[in-house]
């Protein structure tokens, strides 16, 4: 990467009437292009490590019993439908398998990530198939992530897959094991919280009682309260009346009561904590001043006994010129007693809650008359599902011709459909039909998944949904609607994300590839389709020594990066020390070169819709014929729309 001196901006005020400073631009450019595409890169590498979701995994003692090939396993001799950690599986749902060793043979190297494609009944066997996120050895690595939604053992549990790369899948024995992670909390923990309740199996704190303990509040007397508004001085003029219950602070004349700018009325609550005595707490407006009344505040009903006001609790303030949606919290290092000891109330960030009735919800965690909010199990639950709206499971393919619901028809976008397949459909005749929907068979009715159920309210609005297959492979769509959204009654439009978006292909040659790859291209990345073009952005080449190497013939060729079908040249990388290497491995990247090296090159000509390839531009890389080389290819692309 170019590096700049801090006197960079005299340097190139020089340059400006020289022809070179356009090239300084362009690497400059392309030095900025490089950083992002490794941040890229990197969020592509999580990504890849973190699967969608399981419905079950597999328990040790349990593995299945049945046939395996081509990455399917099919249930031998048949028995019925199957169950997983207490979960009756039925055809789409995903399941972990990790326990085949268990079996001896095959040990362990059909474990993985499968999708059950036909549900046994005693008369079929099930069927489970690798799932199409984890059927390749590139998408299968060290590290990789599997979240479990039930099962009796396996219940919001992860599983890391520890065994360490290189992976061959079917051939690499999978070992998976429960995922640490930060702050897990026990099976025991995870069941005390939920219930709030000690059980013989969880002999832990309620929730009330832990943060009683801690001095931040029960459920009779939570840790945060609201007002409207705080003080920004002491009372003056005010006359304190009483203590505990029914203290009262009057007003010494007439007149509208106003605090940081807000006129207070009848029912407001005010935290007066500047008073610098006993007197100081959260008071209620009981009389209203006016121009003939004297104003009264009250302690509010639950802020005036001892238990109700405890250390460290949070007071959240509404309104104000200076004091709006500010946080406050009592600092007393000894437990207050009311009209006794002082209050001492300082600015804080406060703890963090989503919304109003969650705030109390969450120091409550049971709804109650003067509470009916939901519990926090329920909340985790609807910060779940509303997670779950906004990006949904992977769709297959992606059609965006009119198919018919009733009969799909076994091809969907050129791809041979299996049960339980997912599709998404943007350009039916009838706009309510668009939409994410489930392959059943041909002739059978396409149904819709359990993310996006048919009904009123539906929180879709906006939702993103990737596509793995077909012409329209590695693209993101996302739905135009916003909520509420009514599937199957509302017209939904589905737009594609395009500038943004990077697609990364991986493709890997083998040594018989090579040697032909004179006279027989290998294509990289499909054409996008009508009306879009391929921008590339690089192109990494992952060499790995074999079991014997490439003759070494100097001008053997080199890896000529083109497009298919102009053959307009993109890129172009040595092959002397990759193709023909010794027992090492060799990483390079190459990028789309400037116009004056080369022509035509992609800035010379109009972009067009077609795809990518690479061939040997030279004469043919030489094959003792023993060589087990592979030269990995990762083309990382950008789908634009012509104009």
């Amino acid at each position: 990467m170019t590096t700049y001196p801090v006197s960079w901006p005299a340097t190139i005020a020089k340059k400006i009437a020289t022809k070179w400073f356009d090239e300084d631009l362009l690497v400059l450019r392309e030095d900025i292009r490089s950083a992002l595409l490794a941040i890229e890169t990197s969020v592509a590498a999580i990504s890849n490590d973190i699967k969608s979701s399981v419905r079950a995994a597999t328990v040790t003692g349990s593995p299945l019993v049945g046939t395996f090939a081509a990455n399917v396993l099919t249930e031998s001799p048949i028995g019925g439908a199957l169950t997983v950690d207490g979960v009756l599986l039925v055809a789409g749902d995903r399941v972990l398998l990790q326990h085949q060793q268990e079996l001896g043979t095959p040990a362990g190297q059909t474990n993985g990530i499968y999708v059950m494609t036909q549900q046994g009944t005693g008369v079929i066997p099930w069927i489970l198939t690798r799932s199409t996120d984890a059927n390749t050895s590139a998408e299968v690595t060290a590290g990789m992530l599997v979240p479990v939604e039930e099962g009796t053992a396996n219940k919001d549990e992860a599983f890391e897959l520890t065994t360490n790369n290189p992976i061959t899948l079917n051939t690499t024995v999978l070992v998976f094991a429960p995922f640490a992670g930060p702050n897990y909390l026990t099976a025991d923990e995870k069941a005390g919280v939920a219930a709030n309740t000690p059980t013989a199996a969880d002999p832990l704190q309620t929730l009330a009682t832990q943060t009683a303990a801690i001095g931040v509040g029960t459920a009779a007397s939570p840790a945060k309260k609201s007002v409207r508004v705080a003080t920004t001085g002491a009372l003056a003029g005010y006359v304190a009346s009483g203590t505990g219950v029914g203290k009262t602070f009057t007003a010494g004349a007439v007149g509208i009561l106003t605090i940081d700018a807000v006129a207070m009325v009848l029912g407001d609550d005010i935290l007066v904590k500047d008073e610098g005595n006993a007197d100081g707490g959260i008071y209620t407006v009981t009389t209203e001043g006016t121009g003939a009344v004297a104003a009264i505040l009250t302690r509010r009903t639950d802020a005036d006994t001892d238990a109700e006001v405890p250390r460290n609790n949070f007071v959240q303030v509404r309104e104000g010129a200076i004091h709006v949606n500010q946080w406050f919290q009592m600092t007393n290092t000894a437990v207050l007693v009311v009209d006794t000891g002082t209050p001492v109330y300082a600015a804080c960030a406060g703890p963090y809650y989503p919304t109003a009735n969650e705030k109390d919800g969450l120091a409550a965690n049971v709804p109650t008359g003067a509470n009916p909010v939901q519990t926090l199990t329920e909340m985790t639950i609807e910060s779940a599902a509303r997670l779950a709206s906004e990006v949904k499971t992977n769709v297959r393919v992606i059609e965006t011709s009119p198919i018919t619901i009733a009969t799909p028809g076994a091809n969907i976008d050129g791809v041979v459909m299996v049960l339980g397949d997912r599709v998404l459909l943007t350009g039916q005749a009838a706009p309510d039909e668009n939409g994410i929907w489930v392959w059943n068979t041909a002739a059978v009715p396409l149904t819709r998944p359990t993310d996006f159920i048919a009904g009123v309210s539906q929180a879709v609005g906006g939702c993103r949904v990737f596509s793995e297959e077909g012409t329209l492979a590695n693209r993101l769509w996302y739905l135009t609607e916003v909520n509420p959204v009514d599937v199957d009654t509302d017209s939904l439009s589905w737009l594609e994300y395009l500038t943004p978006y990077y697609s990364t292909n991986v493709t890997v040659l083998t040594a018989a590839d090579l040697a032909a790859l004179n006279a027989t291209p290998i294509s990289l990345a499909p054409a996008p389709g009508a009306g879009f073009y391929l921008e590339p952005i690089s192109f990494t080449i992952l060499a790995t020594y074999g079991t014997a190497a490439f003759n070494d013939v100097a001008g053997n060729g080199n890896l000529l990066f083109q497009h298919i079908v102009s053959n307009r040249r993109i890129a172009e990388s040595e092959a002397d020390g990759v193709v023909d290497l010794a027992a090492t491995t060799q990483l390079r990247t190459v990028r789309p070169e400037r116009a004056d090296i080369a022509t035509p090159t992609i800035q010379d000509v109009t972009p067009q819709n077609e795809g990518i390839e690479v061939i040997n531009n030279g004469t043919a890389f030489v094959d003792p014929g023993t060589s087990t080389t592979t030269v990995q290819i990762t083309t990382q692309y950008r789908i634009l729309a012509l104009t």
